[in-house]
Parts: structure tokens; sequence; C-alpha cells
């Protein structure tokens, strides 16, 4: 349902996975993994304080959503755990396909 005008940033990773997708399929010089995870928590290796992850980690602190928090669910998956799948594949000549990775549903 992501669209430019809703959820911008996840039409943006649709439509460049997709457009991947359509130039591997064009040739047969090389193949094409994707890994795709849920949102994404875990220890930042930086002080920055804008990721989306430590943003929502901070306003939850904050209390940002004591009005009423929409009744959603949603996958997690560890950044430890992300950054594992990346080396893995990048290690495994047999790795391809689109991976969705994800933890647990809160």
């Amino acid at each position: 349902t992501s669209s430019l005008t809703n959820q911008p940033y996840s039409y943006s990773k649709t439509v460049a996975e997709r457009e991947a997708w359509e130039i591997v399929n064009k040739q047969t010089r090389w193949d094409l993994l994707t890994i795709n995870p849920s949102f994404v928590m875990g220890p930042s290796l930086s002080k920055r304080l804008d990721a989306t992850s430590v943003d929502f980690m901070r306003n939850m602190l904050k209390g940002a959503f004591r009005p009423g928090v929409p009744n959603t669910r949603m996958g997690f998956v560890d950044v430890r755990d992300v950054a594992k799948a990346h080396i893995l594949a990048g290690f495994r000549a047999e790795a391809k396909g689109r991976h969705i990775l994800s933890n647990q549903v809160l």
C-alpha cells in the first residue's frame, strides 16, 4: 500500500528491489540476493539519534505513544542477526534469491 505519498521510504525499497530483479533477469553474468529485514533493533555503532529504530525507542521511552498506540503488529529483528545474514550471504556461493529476516512479531 505504500506509494510516493504514503510511506515513501517503504515504497522506495520496493521499487529498488523490483528494478534490481528486472536487471538481473536480463543478464547471466551475475546473480542477485536480497535481504529484507523487518524492523531492525539493537545496539548502535554510532551516537546518531536520527535512525528510525533509535527514534522509535526514544519515542517509546518519552511516552510519545501514551495517547494511544495503533493496534498493529510488526516484525522485529536484531541488527546483529542482519549483519550475520549479510556476511553469510557474501561468503556462500550458493546463496541467492530473496530473503526475509524477522525474529519475532510484537
